[in-house]
């Protein structure tokens, strides 16, 4: 009888820890959302939250501004920019809270360091005050302030970046999903 009751007890647990976090980033999924979301099914999506949102666009499938989603306490979660066909999905996320992570365990404020041992590096490209770091095989990137690099490149907008010149202690600014290439 005692084995019964720990058996279930066991199992209880083990279904309470494997469901995700709705701050939980997965393959093809962020939080609550997915791939195939809809943009018009957000404000059911979020109904706890706060979604800022031209309804009447969005009742017509015509949605063309980034949709931003705040928590009631009016923290900024996440950015989103549907895409522009005739069945409106998520296209791309801009995630604003600390709180998403991935299964690796990288979230905004992680450091190079930690995101160089959770992902292999695709490739690193420059901007004018950003440097975008591609992960292989998935569909998130991120990117690092410029000022983190060292001075003979971090103004030259003709340096070509490498992954090592990117310091260890740099924090992600920016952490991207990118579903427009479906």
């Amino acid at each position: 009888m005692k084995k019964s009751i720990f058996l279930i007890g066991l199992l209880a647990l083990t279904a309470s820890c494997s469901q995700d976090s709705p701050f939980t980033m997965g393959e093809g999924r962020v939080g609550l959302i997915n791939k195939e979301t809809p943009i018009n099914s957000l404000l059911t999506v979020f109904a706890a939250d706060s979604v800022a949102v031209d309804t009447i666009a969005l009742e017509a499938a015509a949605v063309v501004d980034p949709i931003k989603v705040y928590e009631k306490g009016g923290a900024h979660l996440l950015t989103i920019t549907p895409t522009q066909d005739s069945i409106q999905l998520v296209k791309h996320i801009r995630v604003m809270d600390v709180r998403y992570t991935t299964a690796q365990g990288i979230h905004l404020g992680s450091t190079f360091a930690e995101l160089k041992k959770a992902y292999e590096i695709e490739g690193v490209t420059g901007s004018l005050k950003s440097v975008m770091v591609t992960l292989k095989g998935v569909d998130e990137y991120v990117t690092f302030d410029r000022e983190v690099l060292p001075d003979n490149i971090r103004w030259s907008l003709d340096a070509t970046i490498e992954a090592f010149q990117i310091p260890d202690n740099a924090q992600i600014k920016h952490l991207m999903i990118n579903w427009g290439d479906r």
